[in-house]
């Protein structure tokens, strides 16, 4: 029952089915390789302001923003998904752990040069991002075939280990 109302063309959520750990403080990168589950990390920083953005650097980390929101509600039951805005360097990053290890890392920030002053990029590489999020879903396929007595809920490892959110 997670639709409580509807109010025009928009609808009010009365609940959510599932929940999305936020980090606030960094992690040592031994906390996500921890975890049982492959993991898909989303670490975005907008305050980073060394330079200043690109005229569309606003609209691809929304893109990336909501990206995320897509894949961790149609993927939480099979990968762990990991917000994570602890304001380390990063102004927008992916990393993807599997197995016990980090299997890739995508940074979507670049420096530009321009004639009169530096400028951060922020890119979209939608097709990149989904297909490692693919490969995590085989290390997630892998891990249930090898151990099928395992617990099916991604979140398992981390709930058990963590204080409560």
């Amino acid at each position: 029952s997670g639709i409580n109302a509807e109010y025009g063309d928009h609808f009010l959520l009365e609940s959510f089915k599932f929940k999305i750990p936020v980090l606030t403080l960094p992690m040592p990168e031994k906390f996500f390789l921890s975890i049982k589950a492959p993991v898909v990390r989303f670490a975005y920083n907008r305050s980073n302001n060394k330079y200043s953005y690109t005229e569309k650097s606003v609209d691809t980390l929304l893109c990336n923003i909501e990206l995320f929101d897509k894949l961790s509600s149609q993927h939480h039951n099979r990968l762990c998904f990991i917000r994570d805005l602890s304001g380390r360097n990063e102004i927008c990053c992916w990393t993807f752990y599997g197995g016990g290890k980090k299997l890739s890392e995508i940074s979507c920030t670049s420096i530009m040069y321009a004639t009169e002053r530096k400028q951060t990029k922020i890119e979209f590489p939608e097709a990149k991002i989904l297909e490692e999020t693919l490969n995590c879903t085989l290390y997630q396929n892998n891990q249930n075939s090898s151990d099928s007595s395992e617990s099916q809920d991604p979140y398992s490892s981390y709930w058990e280990d963590s204080a409560p959110m």
